[in-house]
């Protein structure tokens, strides 16, 4: 029982000094940029129809390609350091030992990642605080973007999914936004840090970098070849709003099942690997903050 408290305290102690770190201030500031800009049609179309908006945007943004990309490009930043071998955990590592270091840093990237995702639903609901009502459902202006061109009027920079509307509630879609996104970037944030291990930091993030590259090649692939493709390419997983939504009657992501199960899956195996690597590895001492 005193070595699994132990370990809480520990774990909270990371989570602190990770979320408090020059690291995490630079990409909230980078993230409250790219929501500025994506939040400011939505204000600017509620001041000229003279309705305010309901917060539940975020999960259409974060279904937007170019979101997504911007949003995973701060999050293979923020991982970049892994697996976090800075000199002042050389104590840490010495007196806690490499398993419980190890299973320190990776539920700090789990509880980072789902961190990840609240704090840029916080960021748009207070982006849009002057222009917001709060209801439970989705409300007339985005009823009136998903069926009119009225977003490309006030050059909306994402798309408004009336198929998703009529499929999710919003709360059910924001919840399922939290769910999806945190499980996605913890295997993220769990591959780099396992490839890390065995390579080096340069190899993590490219395959991180690659990870969100094929984004790209989902979005543009033929409609018929967009979920087999997507198969493979967890980060496009994120894109809630697209689950279910069909093409030509070709569905654009794998079923939900799928994806639960690849990533919860995949996140239990990466962290075996981890913890199995760690015993072996040489550790090199970085001098970051």
């Amino acid at each position: 029982m005193k070595s699994i408290i132990s370990q809480m305290k520990y774990i909270e102690q990371l989570w602190i000094r990770k979320t408090f770190s020059s690291r995490s201030y630079s990409l909230l500031i980078l993230y409250f940029f790219i929501n500025y800009l994506y939040c400011k049609p939505v204000s600017a179309l509620s001041i000229s129809l003279q309705h305010k908006t309901t917060p539940w945007v975020f999960p259409f943004m974060l279904s937007t390609y170019q979101y997504t990309a911007l949003f995973l490009v701060g999050v293979i930043y923020y991982f970049s350091d892994v697996p976090f071998i800075q000199h002042h955990n050389m104590y840490q590592i010495i007196r806690t030992g490499r398993k419980k270091w190890a299973l320190g840093q990776i539920s700090v990237i789990v509880f980072q990642s789902f961190f990840l995702i609240i704090v840029n639903m916080v960021m748009t609901f207070i982006l849009l605080f002057r222009n917001l009502e709060f209801s439970t459902a989705w409300g007339k202006l985005l009823h009136t973007v998903s069926l009119t061109n009225a977003g490309e009027i006030t050059k909306f920079i994402f798309g408004v999914s009336n198929e998703a509307m009529s499929r999710f509630e919003p709360i059910e879609l924001m919840i399922l936004t939290l769910i999806m996104g945190g499980l996605v970037i913890s295997f993220m944030g769990l591959l780099m840090f396992a490839i890390s291990l065995f390579a080096n930091r340069v190899i993590a993030v490219a395959t991180g970098a690659v990870m969100v590259l094929m984004i790209y090649f989902v979005e543009n692939a033929h409609p018929l070849l967009k979920a087999p493709l997507a198969r493979f390419v967890p980060a496009s997983w994120i894109r809630v709003a697209n689950i279910d939504h069909t093409i030509y009657g070709s569905s654009i992501l794998p079923s939900m099942e799928y994806m639960l199960a690849v990533l919860i899956v995949g996140i239990v195996l990466l962290s075996i690997v981890v913890m199995f690597r760690i015993r072996y590895v040489e550790l090199h001492w970085n001098k970051e903050d």
